[in-house]
């Protein structure tokens, strides 16, 4: 019964749209095919990383008909939009930050995401502490959240925040 109404189609198709109109009188009818085309399915691939140091992003979107013609990647930052389809960034703070792919393809329909990434500080490797007992040495670091992988200088490796190692004579 609207002048100009307005509907959103749910899936992509082609549909026949029909027209009733009648004064009271008499009436009439008409019918126009219209074809929806899919919108791309954005999606990002990315892994966090750390502060000042390049992440690799790649544009894993889909599109079932068609093809993504432009794409367009906010990283969040203010650091402004790039329109590559696999880019790099760096990030010059730590912190989360929405990273969002825009898509438009062939028939001018959008599809777009929005993914965390985090960018964290680079870890300090520190010795905190190297104790001497009988016969060899206990070396022990305080890192939070990280994992630790120590090389002795003399062929032997090892794991752990805190570790004991005998150095031969």
């Amino acid at each position: 019964s609207a002048t100009n109404p307005t509907h959103a189609y749910k899936t992509s198709g082609t549909f026949n749209a029909k027209l009733y109109v009648n004064n009271g009188y008499c009436g009439d009818t008409t019918t126009r095919k219209i074809t929806i085309y899919p919108a791309p399915t954005a999606k990002i691939n990315a892994t966090d990383g750390c502060v000042n140091q390049p992440i690799s992003f790649s544009d894993g979107s889909t599109i079932s008909s068609g093809v993504i013609l432009y794409r367009s990647w906010n990283f969040g930052d203010g650091s402004g939009l790039d329109s590559n389809a696999n880019p790099s960034h760096t990030f010059t703070k730590p912190g989360s930050f929405n990273v969002t792919i825009t898509t438009v393809s062939s028939k001018g329909c959008f599809g777009s995401v929005t993914k965390a990434i985090l960018s964290d500080s680079v870890p300090m490797a520190k010795i905190d502490s190297a104790r001497k007992f009988t016969n060899g040495w206990t070396f022990s670091s305080k890192n939070t959240g990280a994992s630790y992988s120590w090389d002795f200088g003399d062929g032997i490796t090892g794991t752990g925040q805190k570790i004991d190692h005998l150095f031969g004579s």
